[in-house]
């Protein structure tokens, strides 16, 4: 029914010549009504032709002034097909028009703009906003469509995707080579990690946090230092280790004082200092995984590294 009332409203509009075509004489509100009565249209239809007219305007004002112009645009543009010549339903297309081109960058809003700005100004030729809105436009620097921010994004993401390519690439390209350097470089590192000596100092262990030599750590450390008393020959090293609890830093820390603290003992007994050295290893060479308290416990250990001759 409503697209029923469109037609025949339409129709009324090019009887009276007043279509769409800016270049057919504009007629005012009082021309208007004296044309319905002169061509005799019944004027219970022409009442509902303007209140028609004006529920679109209206609903496209409200739209525009939410800033949603295509819903404006699709109201608006029914109203200027019931009055081609309204000043502002033209101005508000322009308006709407102008809005959605400095959203979207869109050339086709622009250009509509401007035509219906300019064909406001047939009508008035004094409408400032149809002014601005002209000038504005045609004065518009050049902007892209999609924004400067968005091309860097597009831009930064298309060179990491390039650079993980191209490392990708070569992994591919050099996999075996790859794969037999850091099988070299573990073994390597393997070979030189400390390894526990035939000497039992499992009892030379710290709570944590400690530095304190329990009297079974002392027993056997007196056994060590009588051994290295009497072969004097015999070089080697006291390596500390902590479990993985706390900062990495602090265990390497307190592994290297708990060293220390061996070595002096050894010292004190009548060991050569210059025949062993000390060092800690903080959780870098666990026994077996931290998963636990007991085995974090076996994790906290001495042990003595005899160096090759």
């Amino acid at each position: 029914m409503e697209n029923e009332k469109l037609q025949m409203y339409r129709r009324y509009i090019e009887i009276l010549e007043v279509a769409t075509n800016p270049a057919r004489p504009t007629l005012s509100s009082e021309a208007l009504q004296k044309r319905v009565q002169e061509l005799e249209i019944d004027m219970k239809d022409w009442e509902g032709l303007k209140a028609t007219f004006q529920a679109y305007s209206t609903r496209g004002k409200t739209y525009l002034e939410a800033s949603n112009y295509d819903d404006a645009i699709e109201e608006f543009d029914v109203a200027i097909s019931l009055n081609p010549h309204e000043e502002k339903t033209l101005l508000g297309l322009a308006e709407a028009h102008a809005s959605r081109w400095v959203r979207n960058r869109r050339s086709a809003d622009k250009q509509k703009a401007i035509d219906y700005a300019e064909r406001l100004l047939r009508i008035k030729p004094d409408n400032k906003q149809a002014v601005r809105i002209i000038t504005e436009l045609k004065n518009a620097p050049f902007q892209p469509w999609i924004p400067y921010k968005t091309w860097w994004l597009v831009g930064r993401w298309a060179v990491m995707l390039g650079v993980l390519g191209g490392v990708y690439w070569l992994y591919a390209e050099n996999k075996t080579a790859i794969h037999a350097y850091f099988t070299k470089l573990t073994e390597k590192r393997a070979s030189n990690s400390p390894t526990e000596s035939d000497f039992d100092l499992s009892k030379v262990e710290f709570s944590a946090g400690s530095y304190d030599l329990t009297a079974p750590a002392r027993t056997q450390l007196n056994k060590l230092a009588s051994y290295l008393r009497k072969n004097t020959n015999v070089r080697g090293e006291i390596a500390c280790h902590t479990d993985n609890s706390g900062n990495p830093a602090l265990n390497l820390q307190i592994s290297e004082v708990r060293a220390k603290i061996v070595y002096d003992y050894l010292v004190q007994k009548g060991v050569n200092s210059t025949h062993i050295t000390y060092k800690g290893y903080g959780d870098l060479h666990p026994l077996v995984p931290n998963v636990s308290e007991a085995n974090r416990q076996k994790n906290r250990r001495v042990g003595f590294v005899i160096h090759k001759q």
